[in-house]
Parts: structure tokens; C-alpha cells; sequence
């Protein structure tokens, strides 16, 4: 089949999204399936390319230069339903796969949607970009001949919130860089020593900076695990996402300020060593439409406290340690324990090393393949 992929997301500093379609790309195009695989993006207002190394005999490259209009829907309009439609008609396209919420629809493409998760539908305040969103996910979704989801939760939402028909719907889970992977623990400790001035003990949070990811709380539990480890640290890596003021307002009082480290430039070279020089993963988000981190922790040996709402519950099974994401008491608890019994973090890492098994690039690949393949 000859596969066309939207690539706009490869470029630059990647997001979740964009290394799910990076690592999604380098596996596909060794499928026997895909005789050619075509990437396009834009180039408007983007100074870099695609990475070196997914560029290679087996790629098309097309990139365009598509002004991005003052008004939401012109862009769209421009890009989707103008440019896209006479690039897949030229490069002799059977399938396109949009790997986010956006999309077009076109007589002779097969057009295949990933949707990650509803929460800029179901959680953020409704601003006029937003219901945007709102309109075009929608309308994307109804067009698309298939579309898939990373976990059986975000399945549920697209039936159950936008009425989505059940049997056009496949769920893919995601995998993991191989990076991730057991790392000597004092070696990393030493590095990060080195390189931040930290010490362990420190419990880690990986992810954007944003009210879904439930810092607040988060905030709020350290500071009474600190009172009484108080050579205890907190680690938050992430950028912000969402707008989150009260969160870096909540810091600058913080009791424990001075063990909390915010880190917002950690390369993605270095996080495995994060991971497993760090005590556990907490992890409190009130909704994930899979929650990377966790797999990320898993694949290190790094225990894992995490919420027991959305989608985490179906990636942790039994092996991380599963709370309600408000019960602040149930994560003050966890984390003590956690500090001081050496046997239930033990346990906990060789749990989260076989659930990691479970998950890969490879099988995700395989499994988007096996779905490309229905709707030809």
C-alpha cells in the first residue's frame, strides 16, 4: 500500500504526540505492507527539517509552504482541504493517517485518525480556540474511515461523549523508547549530582505543566511527606501546557520550596537516568489517554504511585501502586511507605519490568498496519 502520513509534528522539539509519530514512522516503513511512505508538513514559520534518521530511500519527503491564516478555519481550510487534497491525488496515495485530533476527508484516500485522548473537550474551559477544536476533532472523527485510540478508555469517551460508532474504532497501545531501560543506580545518581546538584532520595514527575496533571495535589502531599523525611526531594520535569498559574503560585509558598526542582530543559537522553536513580514515579493526573510516563518508569525499574482514573488503570494492571487522585492522605501514605520499605519497592520494580513487556513501537506498528489493511 502506499501510506501517506502528516508529519507537521516531527518538527522542532517533539511533543508526546510527536514522538508517538517519529517512533511510529521508523517502525512502519519496515512493514512489507507499505511499498512507499510519503511524510508531508509545512514549512510556514518552521526554520527545521525532519529528523536525519527517519529520512531514507524508502521516505518521501513533500514539504509546503502554507500561510496560516489570522482566522482558525481559513488554516484549516488551506491546509487540509486544499494543499492535502492535491498532494495525496499526486502522490497516488491508498491511506493517510492523521496521527492527531485533526483531519480531512477525501473520495479516493483512505483517511485513518489517531485520537490520544478528549480532554481539551471534556476538562479545559471553553475558550474560542477550544471550540474549535471542539467543531474540527468532531468533524474529523465522522469523516475518518477508521480511527484509533491508545487505550480502551479514550475508546469509551469517543462512543460515549461525541457518539462515535463503536466499530470504527481500534485501539492501539503505545510503546517506549529503547532508551528506557534498568540503568546502574548509583552511576545515575552521581550523574544527576553532577549535573542538577541532586541528591536522592526524590520522588520524580514527568509531564506537562497543566491542571489535568493534578500538581496541586501533588504539591500539597510532598509538603507533609517532607515534614517528616525532610531530606526528601521532588522532581518536576515538564514544560507548561496549559495555562496553570496556580500551580507556579502554589510553589512560591510551598513549605518545602527548597526541595522541590523544577526542571523544564531535561533532553530526552538523559530522562532514563531520572527514572532510575528516583525513589518512584508519582503520577496523579486526573485524565490520561494513556500516561507515558508510567511505561517510561516501568521499562527503568522504577516504582510507580499513579491515579486510578482514565486510562492508567488499564496500563498500570496490578503494578504500580493505584490511588484516588484527590485523597491526598492515600498519596502522603504511599510515598512514606514507599520510602521506607525496601521489599514493596522491590516488588513493585519487578512488576513494572514484566508489564513494560507488554508494550513496544513494534507491536504498535504491527497493530496500526493490521488496521490500515481493514479499510482497503
Amino acid at each position: 500500500m502506499n501510506l501517506a502520513m502528516e508529519a507537521n509534528l516531527l518538527i522542532g522539539r517533539r511533543s508526546g504526540i510527536g514522538n508517538y509519530l517519529y517512533n511510529l514512522v521508523r517502525q512502519v516503513v519496515q512493514k512489507e505492507e507499505i511499498e512507499r511512505l510519503s511524510l508531508f508538513y509545512n514549512t510556514y514559520k518552521q526554520r527545521n527539517s525532519l529528523p536525519e534518521e527517519i529520512q531514507n530511500s524508502r521516505i518521501d519527503v513533500r514539504a509546503a509552504w502554507v500561510p496560516q491564516a489570522l482566522s482558525n478555519r481559513l488554516a484549516y481550510a488551506l491546509w487540509y482541504e486544499h494543499y492535502l487534497k492535491h498532494y495525496l491525488r499526486k502522490v497516488k496515495a491508498d491511506i493517510v493517517h492523521f496521527p492527531s485530533l485533526q483531519g480531512g476527508g477525501y473520495s479516493k484516500v483512505k483517511a485513518v485518525l489517531t485520537v490520544h485522548d478528549l480532554s481539551f473537550a471534556t476538562f479545559y474551559p471553553r475558550t474560542p480556540y477550544n471550540k474549535f477544536l471542539i467543531e474540527v476533532g468532531r468533524r474529523s472523527v465522522e469523516r475518518a474511515d477508521l480511527v484509533l485510540t491508545d487505550s480502551i478508555s479514550t475508546k469509551n469517551d469517543l462512543v460515549s461523549q461525541w457518539r462515535t460508532d463503536e466499530s470504527k474504532v481500534r485501539v492501539v497501545y503505545l510503546g517506549c523508547a529503547t532508551n528506557f531501560k534498568e540503568m546502574n543506580h548509583e552511576a545515575c545518581s552521581n550523574e544527576l549530582e553532577l549535573k542538577f546538584s541532586l541528591k536522592p532520595p526524590y520522588f520524580l514527575f514527568v509531564g506537562n505543566i497543566e491542571p489535568r496533571k493534578n500538581l496541586l495535589m501533588l504539591l500539597s502531599a510532598f509538603e507533609k511527606v517532607n515534614k517528616i523525611i525532610a531530606d526528601t526531594s521532588l522532581v518536576i520535569i515538564g514544560q507548561t501546557g496549559f495555562p496553570y498559574p496556580e500551580f507556579y503560585e502554589a510553589l512560591e509558598k510551598s513549605t518545602a520550596k527548597e526541595r522541590i526542582h523544577l526542571l523544564t530543559k531535561v533532553s530526552d537522553e538523559l530522562l532514563p537516568t531520572f527514572y532510575n536513580a528516583a525513589l518512584a514515579l508519582v503520577f496523579p493526573s486526573l485524565l490520561e489517554g494513556f500516561g507515558l510516563p508510567i511505561l517510561e518508569a516501568f521499562r527503568c525499574g522504577c516504582p510507580v504511585l499513579s491515579s486510578n482514573r482514565a486510562s492508567l488503570p488499564e496500563i498500570c494492571g496490578s503494578a504500580a501502586i493505584l490511588l484516588g487522585p484527590n485523597d491526598t492522605e492515600a498519596w502522603v501514605d504511599s510515598m512514606l511507605k514507599i520510602s521506607d520499605d525496601m521489599e514493596l519497592a522491590c516488588n513493585l520494580r519487578e512488576l513494572g519490568l514484566g508489564r513494560s513487556t507488554l508494550f513496544s513501537w513494534e507491536r504498535c506498528a504491527s497493530e496500526t498496519v493490521e488496521a490500515y489493511k481493514e479499510v482497503l
